[in-house]
């Protein structure tokens, strides 16, 4: 495990700069803009930034669990695929309460690109956990590979929420 992990720790190392660094500054953005992004029929802008802040903390979560030498395997894939699940379920029931029937596939898969990559994230950083409880050491592999596409969805979203505020 110690050899896999290795390999990641310089992605992680990045990933969760980058993931913290990308939260503070949307939180800035969100702080100047409150007026823009809480009143009431700003709801759209509003689930963008949560959805963006969630896929940011997701990852430098990940990130501060991996690099951090205190897990076995299978606690860290424990934690990682109890996240992953709890993303899962708290994205897909956001989705199934939105108003908007144009804005979900079959109820529950999330229409827009960032939304969905965001979704197909957290399931396989559930999917992920559950192989590294099962032992399977090569599932850091899908981890980082989930890491990746929350960062690019979470940039997205960040660069549509600004467009939105800033308009």
């Amino acid at each position: 495990m110690i050899e896999v992990l290795d390999i990641w720790h310089g992605f992680w190392s990045a990933a969760t700069v980058v993931a913290g660094t990308l939260l503070g500054f949307l939180f800035v953005a969100a702080a100047v803009r409150a007026k823009d992004c809480f009143s009431a029929e700003r709801r759209p802008v509003q689930t963008l930034l949560y959805q963006a802040i969630t896929a940011y903390a997701a990852v430098a979560m990940i990130g501060l669990l991996i690099l951090m030498p205190v897990f076995s395997q299978r606690r860290m894939g424990l934690v990682i695929g109890g996240l992953g699940g709890l993303l899962v379920l708290a994205s897909s029931w956001r989705v199934m309460t939105s108003s908007h029937d144009r804005d979900r596939f079959f109820g529950v898969i999330p229409a827009t690109s960032g939304e969905l990559l965001a979704w197909l994230a957290y399931v396989m950083i559930a999917w992920a956990g559950v192989k590294l409880m099962r032992g399977v050491v090569h599932a850091f592999d899908w981890v980082a590979l989930a890491g990746w596409l929350l960062l690019a969805s979470a940039l997205s979203m960040t660069l549509q929420f600004l467009r939105k505020t800033v308009a």
